[in-house]
């Protein structure tokens, strides 16, 4: 059963999508999307033995459909809403935390407040360093099938293209099912003009030492966040895993699918075997 919520927090129409019952797991997509990034590739691991979760879905401010908020200009606003937010739903539980790209930033600032109420892990693709800072691969397509590419309108294979690195009809339709609906109806003037996606102050430089089981995900061919500056990450958690996937950019949960979802539920498996040492 699906639930849908809206709660207004900072003066911010925030949407929360729930679904299963049990121990709750909040999930934040990245930067321009919405939930559906998240809830594509994710729903098919919960349905495959691991119903025993409550997800939670959320959609960031001024994406999917919550609600633009002026004065919510930079990440620290946005941190905020989000602890309030997680106050709001589950009070006084333990969950679990994940996050792709920038909202893999926005769990190491949830992190800093609420490091002993997570019982697990998941980044995936995350932005884990200052944009001036980042290494970043060269730019790689790996898999292209021409024929069908130029059978899109031009519109659809330009957004399709701009970062995946695997270009065929299957990881297409993942990616219209999953992404572009999001990036077609974004505030394009508030994620440019308004909203910062950086810290005030550096909070990737932080040593934050978490000894629970974490799952860290990247594409080798990532040319948006890289793979090499994650391994920061990987230092600070002694009961991470940290896996690069060739054939795989930003696009990742798209690019490697079945990888994604053995990964994934080898994660939700230690997170529950930790629980019950």
């Amino acid at each position: 059963m699906i639930k849908k919520m809206f709660l207004t927090i900072n003066e911010t129409k925030m949407y929360v999508e729930q679904r299963g019952k049990g121990t709750p797991i909040v999930i934040l997509h990245g930067w321009s999307v919405d939930h559906n990034l998240m809830s594509g590739p994710m729903e098919k691991v919960f349905k495959k033995g691991n119903k025993h979760f409550k997800r939670l879905y959320i959609d960031l401010p001024g994406m999917g459909k919550s609600s633009v908020n002026e004065s919510v200009n930079t990440a620290d606003a946005v941190l905020d809403i989000l602890l309030k937010l997680i106050d709001t739903l589950i009070p006084d539980e333990d969950f679990l935390l994940a996050g792709e790209s920038w909202g893999g930033a926005l769990c190491r600032g949830i992190m800093e407040y609420k490091k002993d109420k997570v019982l697990g892990l998941c980044l995936l693709c995350p932005v884990s360093i200052s944009s001036g800072e980042k290494t970043l691969p060269e730019r790689i397509i790996l898999e292209k099938d021409e024929k069908f590419l130029i059978s899109l309108p031009k519109r659809d294979r330009e957004y399709f293209t701009s970062l995946s690195v695997v270009q065929t009809k299957k990881c297409w339709r993942l990616f219209k099912r999953d992404v572009y609906p999001a990036l077609r109806s974004m505030n394009t003037r508030y994620l440019s003009s308004v909203l910062k996606g950086e810290y005030t102050q550096d909070m990737y430089k932080k040593t934050l030492e978490y000894e629970r089981p974490v799952l860290i995900l990247t594409g080798r061919q990532d040319n948006a966040v890289g793979y090499k500056n994650q391994m920061k990450y990987f230092m600070d958690f002694p009961r991470a895993s940290l896996v690069v996937l060739d054939k795989a950019g930003h696009n990742l949960q798209k690019e490697q699918e079945k990888l994604f979802q053995t990964l994934l539920g080898d994660w939700l498996e230690r997170v529950r075997s930790y629980e019950n040492t």
